[in-house]
């Protein structure tokens, strides 16, 4: 089933960085992944709020491990950069817990971002972005462009990367002049070799 969906839904749009109009797109028409962006709903409400960087301690998590454990002191802008890089789930649940009263204040923001960028309904079921058979996910590059047009620089405020995806990755990489949005591909190094070969 993962294999099926990055193969269909491999796509991508490569934007100008000046006035982000469409230079180039491949596939984006049957776009897709198999996770959602929850863990970029949590940075983009730390963006929005304009959190400080405070200390945070990991909480006790079940999915916690040897990076992540309870009693580990880290950062918010550590967290923070957690969400571009196909986080951990520990990460996630923790920023979380900092940015959100509870679920429902969450759930209150999700729901007016998709209003407000008009994004996909299936882009944040759980937090964490995961697929599971009772909570399917999905985004598309349009989605990812979306987000892209109404943030501009301050989606690269701790890198030039957005990866998304545990098996298959999918995100934005901002590039000197162009910028690629791209879903469901294999690694990270074949969508940057595409995109270095072209710009």
């Amino acid at each position: 089933m993962f294999d099926g969906q990055s193969i269909n839904g491999r796509s991508y749009i490569i934007v100008n960085n000046n006035d982000y109009k469409i230079i180039e797109q491949y596939n984006s028409e049957n776009s897709s992944t198999i996770e959602g962006l929850g863990p970029i709903f949590n940075y983009l409400k730390g963006i929005d709020d304009n959190i400080k960087n405070e200390t945070v301690t990991i909480g006790n998590w079940a999915t916690n491990n040897n990076i992540y454990y309870e009693g580990k002191e880290t950062s918010t802008y550590n967290l923070m950069k957690d969400m571009l890089n196909s986080p951990m789930y520990s990460p996630t649940y923790e920023l979380s817990k900092y940015l959100f009263k509870n679920g429902l204040h969450r759930d209150e923001y999700i729901n007016s971002i998709i209003k407000k960028l008009d994004l996909s309904n299936s882009v944040a079921i759980n937090l964490t972005g995961r697929h599971t058979i009772k909570e399917r996910q999905s985004f598309t590059v349009n989605d990812l462009y979306s987000i892209l047009k109404s943030y501009k620089d301050n989606l690269f405020k701790f890198s030039n990367k957005i990866i998304i995806g545990r098996k298959y990755k999918s995100g934005i990489i901002k590039g000197d002049k162009q910028s690629i949005i791209f879903t469901s591909y294999p690694s990270v190094k074949t969508i940057e070799t595409l995109f270095h070969s072209k710009y």
